[in-house]
């Protein structure tokens, strides 16, 4: 076994309470203040902001949950367990694949825990298309600054 920190099992050894798959049957009924649909590179911050601010939080994921342990290195496994469409979703054109993530930890699972700011082109497309005038560069600096921060992310 590893001895890099593994965040799966040091959740799971805390008490996180998981449902589903190899983890039991989910309930019929959950109580909380807020749902996050998706584990991927945003959701998992912003469920530790909601919780540090006194909210209960319930994440909601399709896919599976797996600790470092679980991985063997071998596509015809990683594939089928850890990608939407098994690693083959395409766009709409076919003319690009999309390595999308379905698993806890979605694209920062899959994508080797790569992590960038939103690009100032897609932040100026959000406010242009999606009337998100206060997504500047100016007024993300702060945030993508704390989420860098706790995530120890570097150049």
């Amino acid at each position: 076994m590893s001895q890099l920190p593994d965040p799966i099992r040091d959740g799971l050894s805390r008490g996180w309470r998981v449902f589903g798959g190899r983890h039991g049957t989910l309930p019929a009924q959950l109580s909380c203040d807020v749902v996050i649909v998706g584990t991927g590179a945003g959701a998992g911050i912003t469920a530790e902001l909601l919780t540090q601010a006194g909210l209960s939080v319930v994440m909601v994921e399709e896919g599976p949950l797996k600790s470092s342990s679980d991985f063997q290195q071998r596509e015809s496994d990683a594939y089928p367990q850890l990608y939407q469409e098994s690693a083959a979703r395409k766009t709409a054109d076919k003319a690009i694949n999309i390595l999308q993530g379905r698993c806890v930890g979605g694209s920062t699972t899959v994508n080797w825990t790569s992590s960038f700011r939103t690009p100032p082109d897609t932040l100026l497309y959000w406010q242009k298309h999606f009337g998100l005038t206060e997504f500047t560069e100016a007024a993300m600096a702060p945030w993508f600054e704390q989420a860098e921060r706790r995530l120890n992310i570097g150049p």
